[in-house]
């Protein structure tokens, strides 16, 4: 009997410290995906020139991935509920290396439909992640490991502004910077076919001391219902605006601040890789207050009402300290919700790994439906008016979105949970 104990703590013991390797992997997931999500943003001048396209066309070929993701994330979440999670992954990190084909040939559709490739990845890939953090993180570890991982890709977002630039200015040219920032992805999968788990079931404090068989998966029907919550729809809602700012602001402030401010190319990506990586301390942040407070909306009421006013700042403050300070900030602002937005799936009530990935499913689609709208129209509005005044001014007013929305989302915190609890002490 005392063997049999034995056995069982140790394994649990051996189960709780191989979490950590799958928080590693949904790490690097989510940094190789930032890496590429904007990479060309950084020289779409030479892009421009080199490819004889306009604004318009070079904003959709930033955004070509946004636009895989977002008819891509619902299907994926309903097809490969029934797929193996391993191979699956798997499979979506290696379509996201799909970039690396670039140095070999650089015609605008060909990076076009190469890029399509690396959005289908991403819209199989970043669903899972939630199944893989639902299976794998304790109950009080789930805002943390939300808030770490979604830092990750805001590290991969800012180094790619960062490093693009300078792969691009030398020997290997635009394409050859693009094709590099991609062949990462393809050594995130060889490490995750190496490493990866399917995983443990979570019991609320940990991991099962004696691992059970994993539950079956939920069926499709089961999981087409998820879209038919109205929760589900609000939280989709809510990021219409903000990723829809995000991401025009990150193809397009460096084109802005090179063009029409005259700055210098490597200084306008440092100045909107501030942008991305405010980030990194954002979502620890707020990651550790959605923990401390155990709340989630409040975070998500107050960045819908700065976010935009952020985003402003960001265009019409003058060069030096003023702009830094205003791209921090706008930063800070833009991720600090994230965290509570992304546990908000998982702690609802009735959810599931499969649930849970489906809504983050509608949030992909309709948040990146946005983003990949918003910098076409912006490129276009410039090749109209000749400013990006206007269209940047637009999009940065619909980030009220998520103000408005998150007003009729429930709360799941612990905190709601104590606040409940007291009332029905007192009453």
């Amino acid at each position: 009997m005392f063997e049999n104990a034995n056995e069982a703590h140790s394994t649990s013991a051996t189960l709780d410290r191989y979490r950590f390797v799958m928080y590693g992997l949904i790490v690097l997931a989510n940094t190789t995906t930032g890496l590429n999500f904007l990479a060309p943003s950084p020289f779409l001048t030479r892009i421009i020139d080199d490819l004889e396209i306009t604004n318009a066309a070079a904003g959709f070929l930033v955004t070509t991935m946004t636009l895989l993701v977002t008819l891509g994330a619902i299907p994926a979440s309903i097809v490969t509920v029934r797929w193996r999670l391993k191979p699956t992954f798997g499979l979506a990190w290696v379509l996201l290396g799909a970039g690396t084909l670039i140095v070999f040939y650089s015609g605008f559709w060909v990076i076009v439909g190469i890029r399509l490739v690396q959005g289908l990845g991403a819209a199989i890939q970043i669903p899972l992640i939630a199944a893989l953090i639902m299976r794998w993180a304790p109950e009080k570890e789930l805002p943390a490991v939300n808030a770490i991982s979604l830092a990750a890709l805001t590290v991969g977002l800012g180094t790619g502004l960062v490093i693009g630039p300078q792969l691009a200015e030398s020997s290997l040219g635009w394409s050859g910077a693009l094709a590099v920032e991609s062949s990462i992805c393809l050594v995130g999968a060889m490490l995750w076919f190496m490493f990866g788990r399917t995983a443990p079931v979570v019991h609320g404090g940990g991991l099962s001391a004696e691992p059970s068989p994993a539950p079956a998966p939920a069926s499709a029907r089961e999981i087409l219902g998820v879209f038919r919550s109205k929760t589900t729809w609000l939280l989709a809602i809510a990021v219409i605006g903000p990723w829809a700012q995000f991401t025009t602001l990150s193809a397009w402030l460096p084109t802005f601040f090179t063009d029409v401010r005259g700055m210098d190319l490597g200084v306008a990506g440092f100045t909107t890789a501030v942008f991305t990586f405010a980030g990194i301390p954002a979502t620890l942040l707020g990651g550790l207050l959605i923990t401390r407070t155990g709340t989630r909306r409040p975070i998500m009421i107050w960045s819908g009402l700065l976010i935009g006013a952020g985003g402003v700042a960001t265009f019409v403050s003058p060069e030096g300290y003023i702009l830094l300070a205003a791209v921090l900030f706008t930063g800070l602002v833009q991720w600090a919700y994230e965290p509570a937005l992304f546990t908000l799936p998982i702690e609802l009530p009735g959810s599931s790994p499969e649930r849970a990935g489906a809504i983050w499913a509608a949030i992909l689609t309709v948040g990146n439906a946005a983003s990949f709208i918003a910098p076409v129209f912006v490129g276009r509005v410039n090749d109209v008016t000749g400013s990006f005044i206007l269209g940047f001014a637009l999009v940065c007013a619909t980030s009220l979105s998520l103000f408005v929305a998150t007003l009729f989302i429930p709360e799941t915190g612990p905190g709601r949970r104590k606040t409940d609890e007291r009332a029905v002490a007192f009453t």
